[in-house]
């Protein structure tokens, strides 16, 4: 005969009357409102020894550690390229630069500034006389902008810039020397001036790398004073001059070119950037351009480009010929824009990285072309191939990206020495964040390459800050920009971290472009563990020549992703190539057909209340859940539908019979409607606290449903849930539980009970039905953690279908105890 025992545990606990705190009703999102006559950004103060972001916007977890190194006005920080502002030396150290607008005027006092990033302390070195990082200033001139830098292994700096001087016409490119490695007191030098038509040329935007013998190289653009002209790109060699002490004293810059030139020129572009790498293991210099297509006198080429390449095998002595990388032709709708970045790995494998966007040369009026869509690509001398690393598109007129920019653009190449692995960040703008002035605002992405740039992944937004209110106020946005990523990965007590500058700009747009209003904006240092940027899904190859279809407003491509369909204008051939379906006729106005079956209600082990119930503000609703099964649960999912205006005000929990409760979301400010056949399940890749509506999918809930596990599941549950907005009101439409269980329980319990009569106490309980079961058995201790004894075996029915009543009497007892 088959026998199997049920174990009942029943807590008895003495009753004490005792007076519950009144429960914390849900908090309201702190607004921090200007006040009139005060600076229109609020700083939400840190911490003073470490200086670290608090949460802002809704990024409420930021992934990694994020540091204010200083502020300014000038929320541009270049016009293209952006090289290196942030470096690492072999101490951990971290070394930053950037362009300090001092006031809010354009045309004002502008400044290089340089901090460091103390690993000791995990705090800034220059503060003011508030223990505030701010910096200290590089340039000796009376006007400089568009910063980077090269950093030596030993810590010293050497930020790279243009200036204005005393008795000197126009901007020319500098280079700084720090005294003492991370002292920043710097010497600036600038190469011998060359002049055509008794004026010194302007030579500009700097970008400067340093090789493997401490030879620094400078990358400069010839700037014109007429719009549309043809600009000249030159090369400077610099050598760093040193005391009998090893104190810095001065860059020495060599001749070049004939004539005792020190500019060389290597090639005319129409854009601003070229970008410079040096080897750390060879004599190699590589420089990369964007440089048109066709003749250079259109404005048009600062879009129509291919991406050249020059390099020099002895340090920048000699330069080979320039060679064409993308071969763009006529038949061909990608164009590189105005971005590159250029990086030797430890293997001494050149890799470039550059933006493009789509030029349609069949389309009626001239060619069609697009700061809305864009894409990032990888090329290196070892696979000798371009791999998509980043794309993204728009055809509203919601938002704007502005002068000089793309929805997606700036890649910055880094290298992990370690696991070989390539790194690049990037920076994306937020479709759904934007600012009053109608511009989009930035976030910070990072891709992962494990295979030497063959394969990107598709990225992770590292910073995420979306603003409470949408349009944004000046003052209020938080549009990342200017992101650059050191060129290595530096390992802090062997957790490998990606390390990044940029500007969190106030109110989105280019000062210098007339776009938004000046406001003073931070700049931060954030700090990435490796670990953090999934290798995986990978970004689908695209072909690069010959089949890129521009995408202007033909047709609507529906995109039946199962969480979250979405539409596109696209043509039918790029619609096709990314797994849509295409419809002529049709406009993105109409929504997308759902693909999503929600199976929630029909999964195995699953019990619905499919008739929900009202939400209300504030004060709870709760909706049943009746379990008849005694399932023993290994594993419990909830699966809910919910009309509700804001679901980011909502507090859902699950409480089950035995009393236990799993929060599975607890949000708090601006949102939007969204739960839709969502579940909630611990080994669910997404989080709903790094989520935000629509919430379609499955997610892991703020705190475990595991919880639940071990328990009996037969019973009355409950969800609990409440808004957190006066005047709010929604429905719940059904919610489900979905268990796993390693057996079912041969009892079906209907009632226990344990009261305390003359001689001891009473325990009675009650089945409805019985399968093949042998006997109870009755474990009792004296304290809720202690050790359980058996006290009494009591004979069941076997089988039955039908109540049963039983009843024992535990003499054994002393008054006043408590017993489990």
């Amino acid at each position: 005969m088959f026998k199997r025992s049920l174990f009942v545990v029943l807590v008895l606990m003495c009753a004490a009357l005792w007076a519950a705190p009144a429960a914390k009703g849900p908090y309201q999102h702190a607004v921090n409102l200007p006040v009139v006559g005060a600076e229109q950004q609020t700083y939400f103060g840190p911490a003073e020894e470490s200086h670290l972001r608090p949460p802002d916007g809704r990024l409420d977890d930021p992934i990694g550690s994020i540091y204010l190194v200083g502020s300014t006005w000038y929320d541009y920080q270049h016009n293209g390229s952006a090289g290196k502002m942030i470096g690492m030396d072999n101490d951990g150290f971290a070394h930053f630069v950037w362009m300090k607008g001092m006031t809010s005027m354009v045309g004002g006092p502008r400044r290089i500034y340089y901090q460091v990033w103390d690993p000791t302390t995990q705090s800034m070195m220059f503060l003011n006389s508030g223990n505030m990082p701010t910096g200290v200033q590089v340039d000796a001139g009376a006007r400089g902008g568009y910063a980077c830098q090269a950093v030596m292994p030993g810590g010293m700096a050497f930020p790279g810039y243009h200036e204005v001087r005393n008795g000197i016409s126009g901007n020319h490119s500098a280079m700084a020397i720090d005294f003492l490695p991370r002292l920043g007191a710097f010497t600036s030098t600038q190469p011998n001036l060359i002049y055509e038509s008794g004026s010194p040329l302007e030579l500009i935007w700097p970008k400067v790398a340093m090789g493997h013998d401490s030879v620094l190289h400078m990358v400069t653009t010839h700037s014109l004073p007429t719009a549309g002209a043809p600009q000249r790109i030159y090369y400077s060699r610099g050598i760093p001059q040193w005391d009998q002490d090893g104190n810095g004293m001065q860059i020495f810059w060599q001749n070049v070119a004939p004539g005792n030139l020190q500019y060389k020129v290597l090639d005319t572009a129409m854009t601003i950037a070229a970008d410079v790498a040096a080897s750390k293991l060879s004599s190699r210099v590589a420089i990369a351009y964007p440089r048109p297509r066709r003749a250079m006198n259109d404005s048009a080429n600062q879009y129509d480009n291919d991406i050249y390449l020059i390099t020099s095998n002895d340090g920048g002595l000699t330069w080979g010929p320039r060679v064409n990388l993308t071969q763009f032709t006529n038949q061909d709708t990608l164009r590189a824009y105005n971005d590159v970045s250029v990086l030797f790995d430890d293997n001494d494998v050149l890799h470039v990285a550059f933006t493009t966007g789509f030029y349609d040369m069949m389309t009626p009026g001239g060619p069609y072309i697009s700061s809305q869509y864009s894409m990032i690509w990888h090329w290196d001398e070892q696979h000798n191939q371009f791999s998509p690393m980043a794309r993204d598109w728009e055809f509203n007129s919601d938002g704007l990206v502005g002068a000089w920019q793309r929805l997606v653009q700036r890649p910055s190449l880094s290298q992990d020495e370690v696991t070989g692995y390539l790194y690049s960040s990037y920076q994306k703008y937020d479709l759904d964040a934007i600012s009053e002035g109608g511009f989009y605002q930035g976030d910070a992405w990072i891709t992962v390459s494990t295979d030497g740039g063959a394969h990107w992944s598709t990225g992770r937004n590292v910073t995420d800050t979306r603003p409470p209110i949408v349009p944004t106020p000046a003052g209020f946005c938080w549009s990342e920009r200017d992101i650059t990523l050191a060129d290595r990965v530096f390992y802090f007590a062997g957790q490998g971290m990606l390390n990044l500058e940029y500007v969190k700009d106030a109110d989105a747009g280019s000062i210098p472009q007339g776009e938004g209003v000046a406001t003073d904006n931070y700049v931060y240092y954030h700090q990435v563990n490796v670990t953090d940027i999934p290798t995986t899904p990978l970004m689908p190859n695209f072909p690069f020549h010959n089949g890129q279809v521009p995408p202007p407003v033909v047709g609507r491509c529906c995109y039946l992703d199962p969480i979250n369909p979405f539409c596109s204008m696209e043509t039918e051939a790029l619609c096709a190539q990314y797994g849509g379906v295409w419809d002529s006729t049709m406009t993105c106005d109409t929504p997308c057909p759902s693909s999503f079956e929600c199976t929630c209600q029909n999964a195995p082990n699953s019990v619905c209340n499919l008739t929900g119930g009202p939400i209300g503000d504030f004060a709870p609703s709760l909706i049943p859940i009746h379990v008849p099964t005694q399932y023993h649960v290994t594993d419990v999912n909830v699966c809910l539908d919910i009309t509700y205006p804001d679901d980011m005000d909502l507090v859902i929990q699950l409480l089950s019979p035995a009393g236990h409760v799993s929060t599975l979301a607890s949000r708090q400010g601006p949102g939007g409607q969204g739960y839709s056949c969502t579940t909630f399940d611990d080994e669910a890749l997404d989080s709903i606290p790094q989520s935000f509506p629509p919430f379609r999918g499955t997610f892991t809930p703020e705190t475990p449903l595991s919880v639940f596990d071990g328990e009996n599941a037969m019973g009355d549950w409950v969800l609990r849930i409440s808004g957190a907005q006066a005047g709010d009101s929604g429905r719940v439409n059904w919610v489900c539980l979905s268990f796993q269980y390693d057996e079912i329980l041969p009892v079906e319990l209907a009632s226990v009970s344990a009261n305390p009569e003359q001689g001891g106490i009473r325990f009675r309980f009650a089945t409805a039905t019985e399968n093949r079961n042998d006997h109870f058995e009755l474990w009792r201790s004296a304290s809720a953690t202690g050790e359980f004894s058996r006290i009494a075996s009591i004979r069941s029915q076997g089988n039955s279908s039908t109540a049963q009543q039983y009843s024992y009497l535990d003499a054994d007892v002393v008054a006043g105890t408590t017993y489990s």
